[in-house]
């Protein structure tokens, strides 16, 4: 069950002669197929191993079995006709022939009754047919060219949903027949389209959103690899420097990738969130060693990371010192032995005493977060009872120690 189709079953008029329209979709190969129901023609296109049909209660499900001739299951084929022109067409019919279309076809086909997803409910069971019949599959196409109007929003849905449930599954294509103008014989035409890049468009802000949210910028660098292999190796390693709290040497890299970006912009749909992306490397053009680990306090801290929030505070409070002490133009911001000094500057009795506290109490956040024991200090301890308490504990810290320097 390597490739599994899902495509849905509408409802439409038949003609005068009782037959339902026919219509001739051409594919993006060149070839085309003159059918009424896509899903048959695109299934043999794409050869997939298996075909799914969801439909409702009323869709045209006799027109499934048109030229199907097994003699056993006549009777029921003609139930089927009746019970699809009342609209009442229910899953044991279709399971029950179920096995003369698959022989017909040649390959594995299953039909899926689905509810018109009026509702909520309707629409999370629709979602859960979806996942168990991808369940198994390696690759999956959906065709959203039958059915009602509303449901290709939900295949899209479905399509990131059972993307979530199965990582390893890969969407092969969201495909689409747009019916167009009759040629002069009075054949309707149709264009089939893959609609996938709609995926690729969920794909980059997932790749954003884990950035905005945790500081790596992986998920980018997956993305691009296979377009700009440089650029993903800078943004890997700007993400492993930025975890293990390098955040010097990750500048650099950055400012590499952002001369990549320039010298070969994005494509696709990276190219509509590209001026984002640009944007989450900004930090790096701030001169400034205290504000850049100020900022990236401030925005761990928003973002929930109270680990890293604590790091880079704590950094920042000692440049800040180092700093006031040396000017701005301090070369040895970075010195181990310097930065030692500067902590032992905020045990100091020159200092305000709210700020001595707020140093005092960030460094036990520090250790106590980095180590994850348990502090002596029932302050310190309390704080990590709660995530709120713990947000309004470095919110203090911070509101002393970080003030913003022009």
């Amino acid at each position: 069950m390597a490739h599994t189709l899902v495509t849905f079953l509408g409802r439409v008029p038949r003609d005068a002669g009782g037959a339902y329209r026919h219509a001739c979709y051409h594919f993006p190969d060149g070839r085309t197929a003159s059918t009424a129901f896509f899903g048959f023609s695109l299934r043999d296109w794409l050869r997939a191993e298996r075909l799914v049909v969801l439909g409702t209660s009323g869709s045209m499900w006799d027109e499934l079995f048109d030229g199907v001739n097994d003699a056993a299951s006549e009777s029921a084929r003609l139930t089927l006709m009746e019970a699809a022109e009342r609209e009442r067409v229910e899953q044991g019919q279709l399971e029950a022939l179920t096995p003369s279309l698959s022989n017909h076809r040649g390959y594995p086909v299953a039909l899926r009754v689905i509810p018109r997803t009026r509702d909520a409910a309707d629409q999370a069971a629709l979602l859960t047919t979806f996942a168990k019949v991808a369940d198994g599959a390696d690759e999956l196409s959906l065709d959203v060219t039958h059915g009602f109007r509303h449901l290709p929003m939900f295949a899209l849905v479905a399509a990131l949903y059972v993307r979530a449930l199965h990582p390893g599954l890969k969407i092969a294509g969201l495909w689409y027949g747009e019916l167009g103008d009759k040629d002069p014989s009075g054949v309707t035409q149709a264009q089939v389209h893959n609609l996938a890049s709609l995926l690729a468009v969920d794909d980059w802000l997932s790749a954003l959103r884990q950035q905005e949210w945790t500081g790596s910028f992986d998920g980018v660098a997956k993305l691009v690899e296979t377009q700009d292999a440089e650029l993903a190796n800078h943004l890997r390693a700007s993400s492993f420097l930025e975890s293990i709290h390098q955040g010097q040497q990750a500048r650099g890299h950055l400012r590499q990738a952002l001369q990549e970006l320039d010298r070969r912009p994005l494509g696709g749909a990276g190219a509509l969130v590209e001026p984002a992306l640009r944007a989450h490397m900004r930090w790096i053009d701030e001169q400034r060693l205290y504000r850049r680990q100020r900022e990236h306090a401030f925005h761990a801290l928003r973002r929930g990371d109270y680990l890293r929030a604590a790091l880079y505070g704590y950094e920042a409070a000692l440049t800040r010192a180092m700093q006031d002490h040396a000017g701005n133009g301090a070369s040895d911001l970075n010195d181990y032995d310097a930065r030692h000094v500067a902590r032992d500057h905020y045990r100091g009795e020159e200092l305000p005493k709210a700020t001595r506290q707020a140093f005092r109490r960030l460094e036990h956040l520090r250790n106590l977060l980095a180590h994850g024991n348990r502090s002596r200090d029932a302050a310190t301890q309390s704080a990590i009872a709660s995530r709120g308490a713990l947000s309004a504990a470095l919110e203090e810290c911070f509101a002393v120690l970080l003030e913003e320097l022009p």
